[in-house]
């Protein structure tokens, strides 16, 4: 049963890695798969390595093989790639474990690490080896630099992982239940309906777009989600409005269209810009919430065991207003917080 289970893990993410990279392919594609647009298949992987751990690496080598050689790929690149894209799967797991990050993410420390890992490692790793694979076997073609193919392939990797990953692993995270994502999203209900004719509006075919109006009318809209509700579901948005502006940017709409033609990469430029500033406001009022949260549990323990003491006991501020007496008190002096309000009453 656990040899099944494990070769169904394999099996599923194997597919979901193949179906969510070519749907990524479907918007725009060079190189046969270097692609600068959001992909999702790479935020997948990393999840699934982090949550069920290094083994399920060969899903994500069959997954992306299978992905190589359907864009007309030879085998023996499509293999060299598909090894380079596992390995930094298994690197970013053993990071994630080694600086013991939290799947909650629900902490500045934790969720500025995981980007840091994924920008400055996880990327940079596999997009040097995976271009410099191309290049040996003559894949790029002249008319591109192997820094445009390098570019594209880091950007559209780190798009894909910097979104997708934080909101499965805190979707899957064992401390965080499916219950309180969703009461989160209620919590967030106005701007996230906003949202659709928000990005309607400023992406689709309208004479009144353009990227003044893209910011002034998604910065507070994701501000607002991002303090209402948790970084999983900003994530979600943004993930939502990304896929959203890249099919009506690939339709020659929207205000990353210059000339008839899309300018996909400037266009996730933006959409890195919002999603990372909503994602790290997110984190900062989660963390603030769970300090308030913890000092306030603090400060009920110490007044109960302050009201269960024999000694008499009465807390008073620095405005030397008494806030608390404790039974003890009560039962000995027979003064009750409305008798002694102040010191000076005490007095």
């Amino acid at each position: 049963a656990s040899y099944r289970h494990y070769i169904f893990q394999l099996l599923a993410l194997a597919v979901l890695y193949f179906t969510f990279g070519h749907i990524s392919f479907l918007i725009t594609v060079s190189h046969f798969i270097v692609t600068p647009v959001f992909f999702v298949a790479e935020g997948i992987a990393l999840a699934a390595i982090i949550l069920f751990g290094r083994r399920v690496w060969p899903g994500i080598l069959l997954g992306q093989l299978a992905l190589a050689l359907s864009t007309g790929l030879e085998f023996l690149p499509s293999l060299t790639i598909s090894a380079i894209n596992s390995i930094e799967a298994v690197i970013g797991a053993t990071l994630f474990r080694r600086w013991k990050l939290d799947s909650a993410l629900n902490s500045v420390h934790d969720f500025s690490r995981l980007v840091a890992m994924i920008f400055l490692i996880l990327q940079p790793f596999s997009a040097t080896f995976g271009t410099a694979t191309l290049l040996f076997f003559n894949v790029i073609p002249e008319s591109q630099s192997y820094l445009q193919a390098w570019a594209y392939w880091w950007f559209g990797n780190c798009l894909g992982q910097f979104l997708v990953t934080p909101f499965l692993l805190i979707l899957f995270s064992s401390s965080v239940r499916i219950k309180s994502v969703l009461q989160s999203t209620q919590s967030a209900t106005a701007p996230i309906v906003l949202m659709l004719p928000a990005t309607w509006l400023v992406f689709g075919d309208t004479p009144i777009g353009g990227i003044a109006l893209a910011l002034v009318i998604y910065v507070p809209l994701l501000l607002w989600i991002a303090i209402k509700s948790g970084l999983a579901v900003v994530s979600l948005i943004c993930s939502i409005i990304t896929v959203l502006a890249l099919f009506e940017t690939s339709r020659g709409f929207g205000p990353f269209v210059v000339n008839e033609n899309p300018q996909i990469f400037d266009m996730n430029i933006f959409v890195l810009g919002i999603s990372l500033t909503a994602q790290f406001v997110s984190v900062l009022f989660a963390e603030r919430n769970q300090v308030e949260a913890e000092l306030r549990k603090s400060k009920a323990k110490l007044y109960a065991i302050i009201d269960s003491s024999p000694i008499p006991k009465a807390v008073n501020d620095e405005h030397q207003n008494i806030i608390f007496l404790n039974k003890s008190f009560v039962q000995l002096f027979g003064y009750t917080l409305k008798d002694i309000p102040t010191l000076a009453d005490w007095w």
